[in-house]
């Protein structure tokens, strides 16, 4: 995060889609932040550790240091895009 603080209202209802979700193929297990570095960077961790399951999402609604493709910045200021990395 930038140094500065926010304050975070989420826009994703995480319970209501969680629960909608629950038991399917992608999507069953949902990490859920309202502001992160990257979305990709948790999700490689996530991914080695044993409890973490193939299909689970890693969701923000701010992203303050992405990397995209060809190493360019890839970030996304609060409630501006759908940021999410699903591992498999």
């Amino acid at each position: 995060m930038t140094g500065h603080a926010h304050t975070y209202s989420p826009l994703l209802n995480i319970t209501k889609i969680a629960l909608a979700l629950q038991g399917a193929t992608i999507g069953h297990n949902i990490e859920y932040q309202a502001s992160l570095p990257s979305t990709m960077q948790l999700a490689a961790t996530l991914a080695t550790q044993r409890a973490t399951r193939s299909g689970m999402l890693v969701v923000a609604e701010e992203q303050t240091a992405g990397i995209g493709r060809m190493r360019r910045s890839w970030e996304a200021p609060y409630a501006q895009a759908l940021l999410v990395s699903l591992i498999l």
